[in-house]
């Protein structure tokens, strides 16, 4: 579950495992987002159909993974109690 606090160079190795991959990448696809409608804003239709497609992929995979992270916690809860 350290692997992620671990592999970021943080000298703090007891952050979990989700909170690093899931608030960054929430991070990068609001990035991407906000890529998209400047690029968008300008005319590159280009770039903004990339930033919006990267935006949209990371959105549905940091979903993906708190879904999965949310079924095992209330599966874990549930053997404990």
């Amino acid at each position: 579950m350290l692997i992620a606090a671990a592999m970021s160079g943080t000298p703090n190795a007891t952050v979990p495992m989700r909170d690093q991959l899931g608030d960054s990448m929430f991070k990068w696809a609001i990035i991407f987002a906000v890529v998209a409608v400047i690029a968008g804003l300008f005319g590159f239709t280009g770039i903004a159909a990339g930033s919006a497609a990267i935006a949209k992929f990371l959105f549905v995979a940091a979903l993906i993974i708190f879904l999965v992270f949310l079924v095992l916690g209330i599966a874990a809860a549930r053997k404990i109690t």
